[in-house]
């Protein structure tokens, strides 16, 4: 995570200094081999700090909507959406917590010895110019038919688990899908078998439509990025979840997968 611009990752409540050495340290190795256990123990790691940051954020806006200063407010402005908007969005992070804490749940599993649960999907993408990690609902296929009830307060929604990493020396997106999770599942199989431009193309909705934890590079966004980089980048923004709309702007630059593995 570090050669990618993402520092102390794992520098949060709920990790020690001996986790780092023996946990985290061979997987984050620039030449760690890119097999199940790294990949595991990154995207377990991955969530573990994205679920703490959303528990502080869920205490935050709990806060918020516990005081009476945004009904005063409301009333003052005539304004109801004030306060529907943030119970709303409570009520979005906390099912997104409780999203995650099953995930975590089922990688720990896996991570103790348990069977293995999990198919996962490793994308090269070489000079990629964000950072992320985070759980991608998925309601739709490549073909946009609904694959499943698009509610988004479901903890059971069928979706996929995904971090950014550097493994045998190049930067990957890996994603992982619950193997009882057949829409998932098939979703990453397709994504194996389409062509490489495609695949990049439609990486912006489904990693960034999906997740609200991306973080771009600095020097990228300033300076490197095209008007079309950024428009893609908003339009999969304000999509709010991956609807799988054909990509007829084309990819963004630097974000070329160049191979793609099932592990």
């Amino acid at each position: 995570m570090q050669e990618v611009g993402w520092n102390n990752a794992s520098t949060f409540p709920g990790f020690c200094s001996d986790c780092e050495r023996t946990l985290f340290s061979k997987a984050e190795r620039r030449d760690a081999q890119l097999d199940k256990p790294n990949i595991e123990i990154l995207i377990w790691r991955a969530l573990c700090h994205t679920r703490f940051r959303r528990a502080q954020e869920v205490q935050l806006r709990g806060h918020i909507v516990s005081k009476p200063e945004a009904y005063d407010l409301s009333r003052e402005l005539d304004d109801i959406l004030i306060v529907a908007s943030s119970a709303l969005l409570l009520k979005n992070r906390i099912h997104s917590f409780r999203m995650i804490d099953s995930w975590v749940a089922s990688l720990e599993h896996n991570l103790g010895g348990g069977t293995a649960r999990h198919v996962h999907l490793a994308l090269r993408v070489p000079g990629l110019p964000f950072v992320g990690a985070g759980i991608i609902p998925i309601y739709y296929d490549f073909d946009r038919k609904r694959v499943q009830p698009a509610d988004r307060f479901n903890v059971n929604t069928q979706s996929l688990a995904y971090t950014t990493c550097v493994m045998d020396g190049a930067t990957h997106i890996v994603l992982c899908a619950k193997r009882g999770d057949s829409k998932t599942v098939r979703l990453l199989t397709n994504m194996a078998r389409m062509d490489r431009y495609l695949l990049s193309s439609f990486l912006p909705q489904i990693i960034m439509g999906g997740s609200d934890t991306v973080y771009f590079s600095i020097d990228y966004w300033d300076k490197q990025a095209t008007e079309l980089d950024k428009h893609i980048v908003r339009h999969a923004y304000l999509m709010n979840l991956p609807q799988m709309v054909f990509p007829f702007w084309g990819a963004m630059s630097q974000v070329c997968v160049d191979d793609v593995r099932i592990v």
